[in-house]
């Protein structure tokens, strides 16, 4: 049985799905990668990893938004055109976020290549197994481009990755000689105020830089997890073992789940509450049937009956929507229980020879450990991006 048979991996988040034309002809498999790609890497690494799309200027830095404006007048002479610095900010943006997707694609080279840094020591782990891991997100990546691959052939990955990484250094080559020539056409163009507009540009993009880096962590654990996956079937276990190792993961993995997202909603709740106060009308919505009324005695009156029952009814739905996920959580908590402890004593009535062994045990408990670690990192970086992003539930 191959790895691949024994793949339990988890998914953290549904990937975003990218339109892409292709050729409907059939390609022979030995021809390479970069030949049949038919959308530029980049837009599809940013569509996916960052939800960017060059064509479309972000709000922060669109001509309606003054807030560069602001900035840069709050330090330097009104006289600095600021068409042109907003020009030179967009091309910043631009390399700053293909550097972000860089540092993502040289991690997936790493893992294809067998060079990524494990986040757990792996005991007992022979030094035959192969430590070259396709990430799930290139697999996806190819499966988008229509681009064929053996199931266990590492090579067309690595060259998809590579490909990429390579036209990722020349669009920032392409990208930075344009800031050169628009900071040098700027009249009064400075390194303070290129550091100014620098800071703002990397301010704006404080959110992505968290994602990316959510991203990097959970290829380091799935890479860590497969390897002990690897190591595992080094043990020669039978059907039944690789069953149950499987689906106690995935117990495990839902427990951790439930368990985070309910102390997730117990912290954010109360604080979603309190920065959401209905002390305006419009935070509720108008009602039209009390701006008719002319008494302004009485329509403050049903206004404000209006609003309690509003208020009362939204956190009774936060209380139910928390109360639904704790139960969840008791309940992936209670089976997790119940069928840890019968694995353990049908262990007991088994021959020997059939029983998990220390090693096979130790590898187990490892991969506890990093489905733990996973879940864990997993939602540090949500309460992270929770905590930049307030008003995005």
């Amino acid at each position: 049985m191959s790895v691949d048979d024994y793949d339990d991996s988890d998914n953290d988040k549904h990937p975003s799905h990218v339109n892409i034309s292709t050729h409907s002809k059939k390609r022979p498999k030995k021809r390479t990668i970069p030949r049949q790609i038919t959308v530029s890497p980049t837009e599809l690494a940013f569509s996916k990893a960052l939800d960017i799309d060059f064509k479309i200027n972000p709000d922060y830095l669109s001509k309606g938004n003054q807030s560069l404006e602001k900035k840069i007048h709050s330090i330097l002479p009104s006289t600095i055109n600021i068409e042109e610095s907003r020009m030179i900010a967009l091309q910043m943006y631009k390399i700053i976020s293909i550097e972000l997707v860089q540092s993502l694609w040289n991690i997936y080279q790493k893992s294809c290549t067998g060079n990524l840094q494990s986040t757990l020591s792996i005991s007992h782990m022979d030094d035959k197994i192969d430590t070259k891991i396709c990430p799930t997100e290139i697999k996806s990546y190819m499966k988008l481009c229509k681009l064929q691959s053996e199931k266990n052939d590492i090579h067309p990955y690595l060259t998809f990755v590579n490909h990429c990484l390579h036209e990722f250094k020349d669009q920032s080559g392409h990208y930075r000689k344009e800031l050169n020539m628009k900071a040098g056409r700027l009249v009064g163009y400075t390194r303070s105020l290129e550091y100014v507009i620098e800071k703002f540009v990397q301010q704006g993009l404080i959110c992505k830089r968290i994602e990316i880096d959510r991203e990097i962590a959970l290829v380091q654990y799935h890479y860590t997890d497969v390897l002990l996956k690897r190591t595992f079937l080094t043990q020669n276990p039978n059907e039944n073992q690789i069953k149950a190792v499987k689906h106690l993961c995935k117990l495990q993995y839902n427990q951790e789940m439930t368990r985070h997202e309910a102390n997730f909603l117990k912290q954010q709740i109360p604080n979603y509450i309190a920065s959401h106060p209905f002390e305006k009308e419009q935070s509720i919505g108008q009602f039209p049937l009390l701006n008719d009324i002319n008494d302004a005695i009485l329509r403050q009156q049903l206004y404000k009956q209006y609003k309690d029952t509003a208020e009362q009814a939204r956190n009774k739905m936060m209380n139910i929507y928390l109360e639904c996920a704790e139960t969840q959580r008791d309940q992936c908590q209670q089976k997790y229980n119940i069928e840890m402890k019968q694995l353990w004593d049908n262990e007991k009535t088994l021959p020997s020879e059939l029983r998990l062994t220390t090693m096979m045990k130790n590898i187990i408990e490892q991969r506890a450990a990093n489905i733990k670690a996973r879940i864990e990192c997993l939602y540090k970086f949500k309460i992270q991006l929770h905590q930049m992003k307030p008003n995005i539930q």
